[in-house]
């Protein structure tokens, strides 16, 4: 039998003793009224365990809990806006967001993300399974331009001021943004507003800027070009030499609907507008007339045209280019909901084969009825023989007609004709 004393005096420092002290009656004799000692011995690695094992399981059980009682949530990440500025081995910026300004420590890395949760109300819209057309998740919009301003280029608060005046003009609603330099001496800028993102990045040395858009709004970003050339095409002032003329800036662009297709095949206009081989994009038109979707574009393809040729066709140089500019002007194409109607290149042969065809079968054609000719070119083609006194064109869609004596009148140019009095054939 051991007494209190010596069992206190018998721990070591791995072990942890825990006694029970129970007076137990021995009976008479020398050890009558003696006590009883248990003793339990736990090691400390096994305390550890067992606290290890109860904080696993009651973070289980809140996450489980987490899991089945509250709402869904959806995480939305976006880099740390902020213009940042490089001092020796740190970063250090500020963050603007919603009108507060939080400070960004040192050694923070650029490419950490920053993340925003948004509990998805009842109100959310379901995306119903049963919808055989997918939606479109955006419209992505890349845009070069070449021969842009120096100055411009090199200086942060006019690409923040032309930025933001680009997507708030078009309604868009800002909500951070930050720009950090580059070791070309440029900028890289990045814009996040509440429907919209835009990415640029500025090379003044080569006077390049690149821009890329993306939205979810419905409007495509297609129609951001014109106020892309105000706000960025800035051109080169003539500083040094008043006799030296500075190119204007150039473009190029490409597009792309972001979207899983659902339907077989591809859209056409996709075709031109996602291609790099297309310079000089231009949309005339995009009207919406009771009967489909109509899109006008001017382009050149330089796999088959330079954009060199058609800038010296546009001169009084004397050069063959400029004394015949209607062989390297640019192309034009008609789209009705999406597919290739016609285009300025290749309309000629396929109407020429399509009316000379049927119109020398008969020994004299007099009467001629045109269904569906809205661009005027199978009317033009009709009217080139002598014996025809009178023709109708059948059209379901008269606001496509107005269009293209609008914004197509070569299709109907009939001013080459013997005896023509008009220069169009409507």
């Amino acid at each position: 039998m051991l007494n209190q004393n010596q069992v206190l005096q018998s721990l070591s420092g791995d072990n942890m003793v825990i006694d029970f002290n129970c007076k137990r009656d021995v009976g008479a004799g020398a050890g009558a009224g003696a006590i009883s000692i248990s003793r339990l011995r736990f090691q400390k690695w096994m305390i550890a365990t067992c606290l290890a094992i109860c904080n696993a399981v009651a973070f289980l059980l809140g996450w489980g809990a987490r899991i089945v009682l509250l709402p869904r949530n959806e995480v939305l990440t976006f880099e740390p806006p902020g213009p940042l500025q490089r001092l020796g081995p740190m970063f250090i910026g500020t963050s603007k967001i919603l009108n507060e300004t939080v400070n960004i420590p040192p050694y923070i890395s650029v490419t950490r993300h920053w993340s925003v949760i948004r509990s998805c109300s009842d109100e959310d819209e379901e995306v119903d399974e049963n919808d055989d057309e997918s939606p479109t998740i955006g419209s992505h919009l890349f845009v070069d331009i070449k021969n842009v301003n120096t100055n411009f280029l090199s200086s942060e608060k006019q690409l923040k001021n032309a930025m933001f005046s680009l997507l708030m003009e078009n309604e868009f609603e800002p909500l951070s943004y930050y720009c950090r330099s580059l070791d070309s001496a440029g900028f890289s800028c990045h814009g996040q507003f509440d429907a919209a993102r835009i990415n640029l990045y500025t090379y003044p040395h080569d006077g390049i800027i690149s821009l890329d858009i993306f939205s979810t709004d419905e409007d495509s970003t297609v129609t951001l070009l014109e106020d892309i050339k105000e706000e960025f095409a800035i051109s080169e002032e003539n500083t040094e030499d008043e006799n030296e003329d500075y190119p204007s800036p150039q473009f190029i662009w490409t597009h792309k609907l972001r979207k899983f297709d659902a339907t077989a095949g591809s859209v056409d206009t996709q075709d031109i507008l996602s291609q790099h081989s297309f310079e000089m994009k231009k949309q005339l038109a995009f009207v919406e007339t009771k009967y489909q979707n109509v899109h006008f574009y001017e382009a050149i393809n330089t796999r088959f045209r330079s954009v060199a040729s058609y800038e010296k066709s546009l001169s009084k140089d004397g050069s063959y280019e400029s004394l015949h500019p209607e062989l390297f002007r640019q192309d034009k194409i008609v789209f009705l909901d999406g597919d290739s109607q016609s285009s300025l290149y290749g309309e000629a042969v396929y109407h020429e084969g399509l009316v000379h065809a049927a119109m020398l079968t008969h020994p004299n054609p007099k009467r001629v009825a045109i269904i569906g000719g809205g661009e005027g070119a199978t009317l033009r083609e009709v009217l080139k023989h002598k014996t025809v006194q009178e023709v109708v064109m059948i059209d379901i869609d008269g606001e496509f007609v107005q269009l293209c004596r609008k914004y197509l009148p070569e299709w109907s140019d009939c001013s080459d004709l013997v005896g023509s009095t008009t220069p169009s054939c409507f």
